[in-house]
């Protein structure tokens, strides 16, 4: 039962990923009036948009936004965690350990799938988001600076989080 619900933590924390992300892309998507349709595909979720509609920097920041977005959202969650920590401890009770969970895994993949994807995965699989992103910073640069922020999440990720979330569970 203990790994059914890491498991169902995980799949929640991947969809508040995605909905995060593809939800900053949606909304910059709308705002622009350039939303052409939302594809439902068998490892997530893509917003089309109407190119022609969107300069070459407003399509950069169409592509930026997404990580911009859940970079926010996992800073707001890492520096909030002390109060999410303390409040799923005490308030709920028996749902404590699986909201923790829950917690935890999404500060981590809202910290680490952008970095990840955006410095070292892109060159092997390809991004639409990197594409549009080197309409304003060259690719190398990108890369670097992701690989850099990635490096910096995880040294969050294993002094300040990983301490903070275990001293939850055992208490």
């Amino acid at each position: 039962m203990k790994r059914t619900k890491q498991y169902l933590a995980a799949l929640i924390a991947i969809l508040i990923y995605y909905c995060v992300h593809e939800g900053a892309h949606l909304f910059y998507a709308l705002w622009h009036g350039a939303l052409k349709q939302i594809h439902m595909m068998p490892l997530g979720v893509q917003v089309d948009i109407y190119r022609d509609r969107l300069t070459d920097i407003q399509f950069a920041h169409f592509c930026m936004s997404g990580a911009i977005a859940t970079i926010f959202a996992a800073w707001v969650l890492t520096i909030h965690s002390t109060v999410l920590v303390k409040w799923f401890g005490i308030k709920l009770g028996n749902y404590s350990p699986f909201l923790l969970t829950c917690s935890l895994y999404t500060t981590i993949a809202l910290l680490l799938c952008d970095p990840l994807y955006l410095s070292v995965l892109q060159l092997f699989m390809g991004d639409y988001d990197m594409q549009g992103i080197q309409m304003m910073l060259p690719r190398y640069v990108v890369s670097i600076g992701f690989a850099m922020l990635g490096i910096m999440h995880l040294i969050i990720i294993v002094r300040l989080l990983w301490p903070r979330y275990k001293e939850a569970f055992e208490g």
